[in-house]
């Protein structure tokens, strides 16, 4: 994967949080590797389904796309409002 910026994990989590709707997700299986020295604490999705046959039972709604332009406008518009409200510039 070839990214022109860092991924910024935790900013996507809140913004889920508060506003879904610019996510495209799909609940399916997901599970840390720890019988592996090589892949040990990888999370593993199971995006065909491979574990339906086997009563699985779904556990994560995986993120697949993100409205980007919604995300940053909503990035900004908080970053504002956190300056605008800071003791620091009073």
């Amino acid at each position: 994967m070839n990214l022109e910026s860092p991924p910024l994990h935790d900013p996507c989590a809140v913004a889920f949080l508060i506003d879904p709707s610019i996510f495209e997700y799909r609940l399916m299986r997901v599970e840390v590797e720890t019988g592996s020295q090589m892949f040990s604490g990888a999370t593993v999705c199971d995006i065909y389904n491979y574990q339906d046959k086997k009563n699985r039972k779904k556990n994560v709604h995986v993120c697949l796309e993100m409205n980007t332009e919604r995300f940053w406008e909503m990035v900004m518009k908080s970053l504002v409002k956190a300056n605008t409200l800071s003791p620091a510039n009073k």
